[in-house]
């Protein structure tokens, strides 16, 4: 059967455990986000392709090791960077206003500064409260891994931090 490529949506990402960044290109079928991707509790296992995985404690200029697929146990990860994303139409749904909030998350070895958006009326720990999702999405992200310094990210479209490795959040002044 031949795909069309509407039929499938290709994301770069990189995955962190508190251990471990993985590289590579997730694919999906049916075509969906990124996001809907991480946050579907049934789907427990995201694979890779074009994949590379290296120890977050490591030598500056050490080379991941590269292989042709890999598969990674999404409950590993504590954080997910969306490096390019096929554009996926959304679901229909209700529009809820929300605004962006400046925030600091400390995940794991990472500081990670972004956008989180949220209802404008509550609190940042009623934002958080509200969120019922596994990972919890930051516009706008950069990124440091305090084990490793020479490890920075910035230029991502989203950092997915997973709510329950979140050791805590702070809102910033815009």
């Amino acid at each position: 059967m031949n795909r069309q490529p509407s039929d499938e949506a290709r994301h770069k990402v990189a995955l962190y455990s508190d251990s471990y960044e993985m590289k590579g290109t997730l694919a999906t079928r049916p075509p969906r986000r990124f996001l809907d991707i991480l946050n579907d509790r049934f789907r427990l296992i995201l694979p890779l392709t074009e994949a590379s995985i290296r120890p977050l404690v490591t030598e500056p200029g050490t080379r991941p090791l590269a292989v042709p697929s890999l598969i990674v146990n999404k409950e590993g990860i504590i954080m997910a960077w969306l490096i390019e994303e096929t554009k996926v139409p959304g679901a229909e749904f209700v529009t809820v206003h929300k605004v962006a909030r400046s925030v600091t998350a400390y995940v794991g070895p990472f500081v990670i500064r972004g956008q989180m958006h949220a209802v404008q009326e509550t609190t940042l720990l009623q934002a958080l409260d509200a969120v019922t999702e596994d990972f919890v999405a930051l516009t706008e992200p950069s990124a440091v891994c305090v084990t490793s310094p020479w490890l920075s990210l910035k230029k991502g479209i989203i950092a997915a931090v997973r709510k329950s490795s979140l050791a805590a959040l702070q809102e910033r002044a815009s």
